[in-house]
């Protein structure tokens, strides 16, 4: 039985054949995450995590600006919204946690066959509309250490599930790690992020092509 802090965030740990291996606090999870990339340039364990994209109406896709001073992705811009699925906890309510939690927004996950219908019907200032885009296994997440604060790069496979949402009513950043939020139309991110890629963290190319159809589905289906 694994001592832990009760009031910590409990992680699950998997390998990566995404066999169980324990339950344990985030901190010393990440500790231990780390000290093995440095010693052997690779990870063997695996998170479950949640990333999301999230528009507006008027057809703008909003991307956090990581903070200057943080440890990883320092000053770059990156996904709406991220984070853990804490032990035991599903996916769907996760993203949903993240969303209230780090930007104090409602939101509810749709039936994707329902989502393009109800982005019409439903007043999206009240809530945000999620649907799933997948699961994948191994995901590789490759964040960029402070040369400033003496950290390096690293990288690390995720079971991570990708989220695109519809939202129009207010944001409050609660996440320390995030300076504010900025908005592109779906033309200016794809122009921004080939003429200076360098201000975007690499998750942002691997996943923007992802998310590409799915945004020109809700663009169309607004008539932008």
């Amino acid at each position: 039985m694994v001592e832990v802090d009760k009031k910590a965030e409990l992680l699950e740990v998997y390998d990566l054949h995404e066999d169980f291996i324990k339950v344990d606090e985030r901190a010393k999870i990440y500790k231990e995450l780390e000290e093995e990339y440095q010693s052997t340039k690779k990870i063997t364990k695996q998170l479950r995590t949640v990333r999301a994209l999230i528009m507006n109406t008027r057809g703008r896709i909003l991307l956090q600006k990581r903070s200057e001073d943080k440890s990883y992705n320092a000053g770059l811009y990156d996904k709406t919204l991220g984070g853990h699925c804490n032990h035991r906890q599903q996916s769907d309510l996760a993203l949903v946690a993240e969303l209230a939690e780090e930007l104090e927004s409602p939101g509810f996950v749709c039936e994707s066959a329902d989502f393009l219908y109800n982005v019409r019907n439903i007043n999206l200032q009240v809530v945000g509309l999620f649907k799933s885009l997948g699961y994948q296994s191994g995901w590789m997440s490759h964040r960029a250490g402070n040369s400033n604060r003496g950290v390096k790069d690293i990288e690390q496979p995720l079971m991570n599930h990708f989220y695109f949402g519809v939202y129009d009513g207010r944001f409050s950043w609660i996440d320390s790690e995030v300076r504010g939020m900025d908005s592109f139309t779906l033309e200016e991110l794809m122009n921004s992020m080939q003429k200076t890629p360098e201000i975007f963290t690499k998750d942002m190319h691997y996943m923007l092509p992802m998310y590409e159809p799915h945004i020109k589905a809700v663009l169309e289906r607004l008539e932008l």
